[in-house]
């Protein structure tokens, strides 16, 4: 459960949250199973906070630090995600669907098994990210950077990866059904016993990249 007094200095609102973490700089902000639903937490400072399975469906977390913020488990439903610092985040099974993460800085993040249905991930950066198990389906990762990001399992049904950079990438076993690559950069990715039907694959760069069957791509 979230801590009492963390949650008092919250409902404050962000300017006085902010300021408490710039003074008390040892303290690790605990908002675990918290109902935020819907708040304006704008350009809040989340870095290092223990957030899991908190609740902020809908909330407004545009341009807010989460910097290697545990969030595993979270509900994050329709919540507003532009442009968040999230570098080693920890997002583990949590619920983003539908949600908007444009231009958010994910590099290095656990993502494993979470819901991105849907959601909004244009010029997302996903470098090193572990995405193993995610569900990506009609997710928009249009111009994302996905350098040797972790996508083994991961469900990219009638997702959009259209001029992506998916170079190392590892999507051995991604289920990858009408998923769009046009233009996609997929040098050296690896994509063995992956689904490739009706995968538009125009213009995308393969040289050295693990077919299916194992043959590479010259």
């Amino acid at each position: 459960m979230a801590n009492p007094d963390h949650l008092l200095v919250l409902s404050q609102g962000v300017l006085v949250w902010n300021c408490w973490r710039e003074d008390h700089p040892g303290i690790i902000p605990d908002l675990k199973a918290a109902n935020l639903q819907g708040v304006d937490l704008a350009n809040i400072n989340l870095r290092g906070a223990q957030l899991q399975e908190i609740d902020l469906q809908g909330a407004d977390l545009r341009r807010a630090d989460l910097t290697a913020a545990d969030l595993s488990g979270a509900n994050l439903y329709m919540a507003d995600l532009i442009a968040v610092q999230g570098r080693e985040i920890c997002l583990e099974a949590a619920d983003l669907e539908g949600g908007d993460c444009y231009k958010a800085d994910f590099t290095r993040a656990d993502l494993r098994n979470t819901n991105l249905r849907g959601t909004m991930m244009r010029r997302v950066t996903l470098v090193e990210a572990n995405l193993s198990g995610a569900n990506l389906t009609r997710t928009d990762l249009l111009q994302s950077n996905l350098w040797r990001a972790q996508l083994e399992n991961a469900i990219l049904q009638e997702a959009n990866l259209e001029e992506a950079n998916l170079e190392a990438a590892n999507l051995e076993a991604a289920d990858l059904t009408l998923t769009k690559f046009t233009r996609a950069n997929l040098r050296r990715a690896r994509l063995y016993n992956a689904h490739l039907e009706r995968t538009d694959l125009q213009d995308a760069i393969l040289r050295g990249a693990t077919q299916p069957n194992g043959q590479i791509y010259l």
